[in-house]
């Protein structure tokens, strides 16, 4: 199956096709290209003239990010093999945006068949970019580093190529996904040569015929008559074909054949109807009111047996809870009386309902009690008897983490001044410069007793490139401190290397480096 695929993606053309059918799809020869012209690059948009036969075609292009353009074809030459010259001109030059979410659009003035794009330099060796477009197209041309993923989906690496978009149509829109240094692109169109025609239904019950016209040879993908202009297909699938005229020109098409059970006459001889027989053996749509109710019992069993007892149920006379099923548990014919959670029998509207067995959570039959803090838990509760502890363990204990790090209580001496004669610098891992104040920059901190400044900050990305570099402030500069962006724009989430260097007051300099996690 992979094998027929790969053998028919370069001539696949998709087509969506109506029951009953009559599509007219255009071929192409080698014939020469007309290409846009492009001006009027305006940041998020440009404009391109195709000068196609005996009149003008514009072109539109929009993105939802800045583009520019260049004034020659990037590595022009590597399209010189290709079957029609290109003119090396202004071209538009796309990053297709700094990654996921990138949509670029492009839309004809009128409606046109089968246009080419040309891709110049998507991604490289070391950073492939993945493009995802709107409309299925086939390669015309690769001049290497591409992976033709599917239809609609290509990656490349450092690549060059050239793709057709069969059919007609207006608009085509690519969605990137990866982040680009820049590629060149540019439009063409060929004049289209014979019409092709298929006509016939594209969905069946057991089987349909599909009939091409407008050429001399057919070669279909599959069907009971591969090499007929008239196909049977009796299975569900994608089907393409190969329609040659006598100069040997190509058109390659695609049919969507559908057989299944939905299409067949249904039992009262509608097709695609929904009437069927019911468990009755009645030919009835299964929204009738008379649906499988011509020869049911009260439970719903065909030809059965049950009835509704005194106690208003739907029961086989012979079933031990006939007439039984109304008898509260207080012995009482539709009494309400029930036995509550506790196991006691006793109306619900009694005040005692559930509450003989119930703990301090208001559970019935709970275990979970007023624990050491005041606090009602399960005693398996991790929180059990810890809501109240202090760091130093004890139950409703005083003691708290001091500037130093350490456990002690406020009145203890040792509060505040286990570390006077230390210098503590203390580097996060992680910052999150979303704009909610709270850690909103990448700031070391010291402890109070220590005097000290930042005699060198640096920041790299995960390539070793610089993005930020301060030198010799105080800690308490906070304009200095990583706000989390790259030339005046927000970083992408990820890990950033860091290497800082502080001097204490004793002159000594110590360097600091490590990795802090940038989160968004």
């Amino acid at each position: 199956m992979q094998c027929l695929k790969q053998n028919w993606l370069r001539r696949l053309i998709f087509l969506i096709l109506l029951s009953p059918m009559v599509t007219n799809v255009f071929g192409q020869c080698n014939q020469n290209y007309d290409w846009a012209v492009w001006s009027s690059f305006t940041g998020q948009s440009a404009t391109g003239i195709i000068k196609h036969g005996n009149k003008d075609i514009t072109m539109e292009m929009s993105a939802n990010y800045d583009f520019s353009y260049t004034n020659v074809l990037f590595n022009y030459t590597i399209f010189q093999n290709f079957k029609s010259p290109i003119p090396n001109q202004t071209v538009p030059r796309t990053t297709w945006t700094a990654g996921e979410g990138g949509e670029t659009t492009m839309c004809f003035s009128e409606v046109v068949s089968n246009p080419v794009l040309l891709l110049s330099s998507i991604g490289r060796p070391d950073l492939p970019v993945t493009l995802e477009l709107s409309i299925p197209f086939v390669p015309l041309f690769d001049g290497g580093g591409m992976t033709f993923v599917d239809e609609k989906t290509i990656i490349g690496n450092e690549g060059y190529t050239i793709l057709l978009f069969p059919g007609e149509f207006e608009c085509i829109t690519i969605f990137s996904s990866t982040p680009e240094y820049y590629t060149n692109i540019t439009w063409g169109l060929n004049p289209p040569l014979f019409p092709v025609t298929l006509s016939g239904d594209t969905k069946a019950c057991d089987e349909t015929t599909i009939t091409a016209s407008g050429g001399d040879h057919y070669e279909w993908s599959g069907g009971e008559t591969p090499n007929s202009a008239s196909n049977t297909f009796t299975a569900s699938g994608t089907y393409f074909l190969i329609v040659k005229d006598n100069n040997d020109c190509e058109v390659t098409t695609s049919v969507e054949i559908e057989i299944t059970k939905e299409h067949c006459p249904d039992c009262a001889g509608t097709i695609n109807g929904t009437a069927v027989l019911d468990d009755c053996g009645i030919c009835l749509e299964p929204s009738n009111p008379s649906f499988n109710q011509s020869c049911i019992d009260c439970s719903g069993t065909v030809n059965g047996a049950a009835v509704i007892d005194d106690c208003g149920e739907c029961l086989v006379p012979s079933d031990p809870a006939y007439n039984q099923t109304c008898v509260d548990c207080a012995g009482t014919i539709n009494g309400t009386a029930v036995v509550d959670d506790c196991n006691v029998c006793l109306e619900p509207t009694d005040p005692s309902f559930n509450q003989s067995c119930i703990d301090c959570a208001g559970t019935v039959n709970g275990t979970a009690v007023i624990d050491d803090c005041g606090i009602c838990l399960e005693p398996s509760n991790l929180s059990f008897n810890q809501s109240c502890v202090d760091c130093a363990g004890t139950v409703n204990g005083a003691a708290v983490i001091d500037d130093c790090g350490e456990c002690f209580e406020p009145t203890d001496p040792l509060f505040n001044n286990s570390c006077k004669d230390t210098a503590v610098i203390r580097i996060p891992d992680a910052f999150s410069p979303n704009g909610d104040g709270i850690n909103d920059t990448f700031e070391i901190i010291k402890s109070t007793y220590t005097n000290a400044k930042v005699v060198s900050y640096s920041i790299f990305s995960r390539w070793g490139e610089l993005v930020y570099h301060t030198d010799n402030f105080d800690f308490d500069s906070t304009t200095l401190w990583w706000d989390g962006k790259v030339q005046g724009k927000k970083a992408s989430s990820g890990s950033f290397a860091y290497f800082i260097e502080v001097e204490f007051q004793t002159g000594e300099i110590k360097r600091y480096k490590g990795i802090v996690k940038l989160i968004l």
